[in-house]
């Protein structure tokens, strides 16, 4: 991305960027995963991302 790039380009980058990484671990649309939504599994996955901020607390707050 670049400083002249608009909103919408940086927007559609992000996009794309989320639906290449979502294709790559088999995360579609009809997605459910211990009686989660895929919708549920990307809220979860944020969630667990922010509070554990090291990759080493991930797991420890995923368990709670």
């Amino acid at each position: 991305m670049t400083p002249s790039e608009s909103p919408r380009q940086v927007l559609d980058a992000m996009a794309e960027g989320f639906a290449r990484e979502a294709r790559a671990v088999g995360l579609t649309p009809s997605t459910t995963v211990d009686g989660l939504s895929a919708y549920q599994v990307v809220i979860a996955a944020s969630i667990v991302q922010k509070e554990g901020y090291y990759a080493r607390n991930m797991p420890k707050v995923a368990r709670v």
